[in-house]
């Protein structure tokens, strides 16, 4: 494959084209939109729950719940002009609720069945234990623990799922790309699943470089002997010899982990945009994986350079939109309600989501960008 530079610049630039797009910008708010609509009815049923618990903090609730209904209500005002935002919302909030609140709200409902059966267990366990990770300790050989578990398992998988797969299957539509991961299935959730343990382990075991594998390999075996000889030599030999050597090999063993840490992280920026190609060529992940790297051959540095700009981006935006605000409310609250600043920032959570979502699109964009650099005619221009 023909080696292409990409340029810095169009990497950075690419990664906002979505802010810059009406069409995705409505798609950025619908995908917000879910999880603050989401935030709303969570948010009216503590407030119903604490009116008759904590009256003052049911008040702060629904005060607060009513400025993110309006800002929710004028979200969906604006993804309306466009059907695709809003059909990207409705589906995007069904499979939701459906794959992943679903789950857990099951598992819940058994789990305190198994735990009222065993209420007698359970209080044995809150008497004797001498504090609460204590007490989760003892609880977690319970059935109810096992079967909470795997509900957010699924949970996680199906929203990791929803933001990654489907959404950038929905975004690529758009670019008029076509993709099996548009509509929710087990058959796709499996092939994402199989997708994230190989590309996963890849930047771990670079079994498609050959090259590089060996030196990961050899790497290993080396500090598992430096760790051998670390534990086992200072017994064998004089004591002087015995402390040269407890200096000598952790060093070694730091040398050796940094050494490996440094090709784990140039292998991930290789691989990076091969979610692209699972999701649009239809390939299978170790084929995704291998054309990833080919693809991006002699692109490592201009790929790393952006996502340092991204992130620090990134970051900016966070401080702007969630942690800045959010350290000014808290401080307002400590001053006139000390007891309420947990539960202020609780009802900034928004903001998290919010800078959070941000994140997801410009990460999806920074994939496309790469991808369409180093392709033929897919979503950029060159």
């Amino acid at each position: 494959m023909e080696e292409k530079k990409i340029p810095i610049v169009l990497l950075i630039s690419n990664s906002f084209y979505w802010f810059k797009d009406e069409r995705f910008r409505s798609f950025f708010i619908a995908y917000f939109l879910v999880f603050l609509f989401l935030f709303c009815v969570g948010l009216a049923i503590a407030s119903a729950v604490l009116l008759f618990l904590r009256p003052v903090y049911s008040l702060i609730s629904f005060v607060f719940l009513v400025v993110w209904t309006v800002v929710a209500f004028f979200a969906f005002i604006v993804i309306k002009k466009g059907r695709e935002a809003v059909d990207f919302f409705k589906e995007y909030l069904k499979y939701f609720l459906i794959y992943a609140i679903l789950p857990v709200v099951i598992a819940a409902v058994i789990a305190a069945v198994l735990l009222i059966s065993n209420w007698s267990q359970v209080l044995t366990l809150l008497i004797y234990s001498s504090s609460p990770a204590d007490f989760l300790s003892s609880l977690s050989s319970l059935p109810a623990a096992i079967i909470l578990i795997i509900a957010f398992i699924i949970f996680a998988i199906s929203s990791s799922y929803l933001s990654t797969f489907y959404t950038i299957s929905k975004i690529g539509k758009i670019f008029g790309k076509k993709s099996v991961f548009e509509k929710f299935s087990m058959a796709s959730m499996i092939e994402a699943v199989k997708f994230w343990i190989v590309s996963f382990f890849a930047p771990l075991f670079n079994w498609i470089d050959k090259r590089i594998f060996a030196i990961q390999i050899t790497l290993i075996i080396l500090a598992i002997l430096s760790l051998l000889a670390w534990i086992l030599i200072p017994s064998l030999v004089p004591d002087d010899i015995a402390h040269i050597i407890s200096i000598i090999f952790p060093i070694l063993l730091i040398v050796l982990f940094f050494i490996y840490l440094a090709i784990c992280l140039y292998n991930a920026i290789r691989f990076f945009p091969a979610l692209i190609l699972r999701i649009f060529k239809s390939k299978k992940a170790t084929e995704a994986l291998t054309e990833c790297w080919e693809m991006t051959k002699g692109n490592a540095l201009p790929i790393f350079a952006s996502l340092i700009v991204i992130a620090i981006a990134a970051w900016i935006i966070s401080v702007i939109l969630q942690q800045l605000p959010t350290s000014i409310f808290s401080f307002i609250a400590s001053l006139i309600f000390p007891e309420s600043v947990r539960l202020i920032e609780y009802m900034l959570l928004p903001l998290s989501i919010l800078s959070n979502a941000i994140a997801v699109f410009i990460s999806i964009f920074f994939m496309f960008s790469i991808y369409s650099q180093l392709s033929k005619n897919f979503v950029f221009k060159k």
